[in-house]
């Protein structure tokens, strides 16, 4: 060896102790990581965009900024729920500014001071079939977003902006949309355009919900699921952002399921063409964009509710009942596998939710109203109909307290009995599925995160009486209640939840499904069962209110 060379420092573990410190160490990173990954779990796999638990505070906390990959990951898993065969949607990266700078960011701007935009134009690409008809795309100008949906069949775009556009905003809005025209005509080839801006499109009052507003309208116009109005109330936003993180949490369960939650890349399966298109410049583009022919107008639009949202609260008719029973019931998206179907723009009317009591207020008020029986324990028990309840329970109705079992039951019998359905319908009572902690030695059992783990009991003596097609039964644990309602003729009962589901409440569910359908298994009856997220901006407390305009509904 030459003198002037030392050996070098061997960094392998040499002993039988290093090699086992090693592993250790190695065994705790993994670790600490699969922790990290399970405290803030992936929301969105298989999209193709990664969107995690921490991502969504801003729309959990009503924070003034929602994060693009949220938005993004937010149309991807909405438009894998509902399979339209002929919708694509096209990431807020597919149009984003040219950078002479990273760190600080530099836009690139052209001589007279606009920002030089990068098409993704291998995107468009995939996009771009023949079955397609509508291509929605989040545009972000400056620190705005706005919605456009272009129909590549009609040649028609229309843009959903928040922010009024004035005569002095057009030319830039209308930039945009040219630029995204230059891509779509690489692909489709020259083509007269009509740009409609949606006059009636609804408006924030704020500087910073445009994201929230880019979900509303497509919830509104594609989906069909929300109203599409001028004016969005504060209560209809607050339950609007439960409504975006509960489709977040329905799709991850969804998956959990399906067992397709080990997703580290996190890519959706695509078929890849041969060639990668390149990335291009817009100001690269220019003479052909400003030659784009393009007829601009402003109109106001009817945006009619879809079937799978139809006017609970409409007039009764004298239709079947159990035929307006199953609409609703089809109405359910929470846990339902669509079929592949192309997005069609009619619908029926939709109109607008009632308030939380509006339905049940006059017949909770009957309660009150019915004549008692004194008896020797001091119960009340009415002269009209065999409801138990004392004096204390009614109490509730002239609060904002959380309505008694008993008395969701009175009103369930209540309302049954005054319809005559009894020859369709059977009450089963809260004690019908009841849950109870489980205990061990004395104390409860606990789950990984501290939770108290539930026992579920099945009321043997009440599956008897089912004898009807129908059966219904509140179901109450902790405080808050879900609605089981079962059709014995299609085989399936549903489990409606008024409240956002969060991962505890939802193992809870499943679990009663899991049990109450194995238990009619073993008398003879197979059912399946589905559970609906019926969201509401109400305190828990409500729920028993909530339970019971459900039932009105169906």
């Amino acid at each position: 060896m030459a003198p002037d060379m030392k050996p070098k420092k061997n960094d392998l573990p040499s002993t039988k102790s290093q090699q086992e410190s090693l592993c250790d160490e190695t065994s705790k990173t993994a670790q600490a990581k699969s922790m990290k990954r399970e405290e803030d779990p992936l929301m969105t796999p298989g999209t193709g965009v990664t969107v995690r638990m921490s991502d969504l505070d801003a729309i959990r906390t009503g924070g003034v900024d929602i994060a693009e990959n949220v938005i993004d990951g937010y149309f991807a898993l909405r438009l894998k729920q509902l399979d339209y065969s002929n919708v694509k949607y096209l990431p807020v990266t597919f149009m984003v500014p040219s950078l002479i700078q990273d760190h600080p960011a530099i836009n690139e701007v052209d001589e007279s001071g606009a920002v030089v935009y990068q098409i993704n134009q291998q995107m468009m690409n995939i996009a771009i079939s023949p079955d397609l008809e509508f291509l929605l795309l989040t545009v972000c100008r400056g620190m705005h977003y706005f919605l456009v949906k272009l129909n590549v069949r009609t040649d028609e775009i229309q843009v959903f902006d928040s922010i009024p556009i004035s005569q002095e905003r057009l030319p830039s809005v209308e930039n945009a949309i040219r630029e995204i025209l230059s891509s779509v005509e690489l692909e489709l080839g020259r083509r007269e355009w009509k740009i409609c801006v949606i006059q009636n499109t609804p408006i924030q009052e704020d500087s910073h919900n445009c994201g929230l507003y880019v979900l509303y309208n497509f919830e509104a116009v594609l989906c069909r699921t929300v109203e599409f109005t001028p004016t969005l109330t504060l209560d209809v936003i607050r339950l609007f952002r439960a409504t975006v993180l509960n489709h977040f949490e329905n799709y991850r369960n969804d998956q959990l399921l399906a067992k397709n939650i080990e997703d580290p890349g996190n890519l959706q399966a695509i078929d890849q063409p041969p060639q990668v298109l390149p990335v291009w410049r817009t100001v690269d583009r220019r003479e052909y964009t400003m030659k784009i022919k393009v007829t601009t107008k402003f109109v106001n639009i009817t945006v009619n509710a879809a079937e799978i949202a139809p006017g609970f609260d409409s007039p009764s008719t004298t239709s079947d009942t159990s035929t307006e029973s199953e609409e609703i019931l089809k109405s359910s998206q929470v846990y339902e596998n669509s079929s592949s179907s192309p997005f069609v723009d009619s619908g029926e009317t939709e109109v607008e939710s009632p308030g939380p009591r509006s339905f049940i207020d006059t017949n909770l008020s009957k309660l009150a109203q019915l004549n008692p029986i004194s008896e020797p324990s001091g119960k009340f028990f009415t002269s009209t109909y065999p409801l138990l309840f004392t004096a204390d329970h009614l109490r509730c109705l002239d609060y904002s307290d959380p309505l008694y079992p008993n008395v969701v039951e009175a009103y369930l019998y209540l309302i049954l009995d005054e319809a005559k359905a009894w020859q369709i319908y059977t009450l089963l009572t809260s004690q019908f599925v009841q849950t109870n902690y489980a205990m061990h030695n004395g104390r409860y059992v606990t789950d990984s995160e501290g939770n108290r783990c539930q026992r579920i009991s099945i009321n043997n003596s009440e599956t008897a009486n089912v004898t009807s097609r129908y059966f219904v039964s509140p179901f109450v644990s902790d405080g808050e209640y879900s609605l089981i309602y079962g059709d014995m003729q299609k085989q399936v009962f549903y489990i409606f939840n008024p409240h956002f589901i969060t991962p505890t409440r939802s193992s809870l569910l499943w679990n009663v499904g899991k049990e109450l359908a194995s238990y009619l298994e073993n008398k003879g009856t197979t059912l399946t069962y589905k559970i609906s997220s019926c969201l509401n901006v109400c305190d828990v407390a409500d729920s028993g209110i909530l339970i019971l305009q459900q039932f009105e509904r169906l």
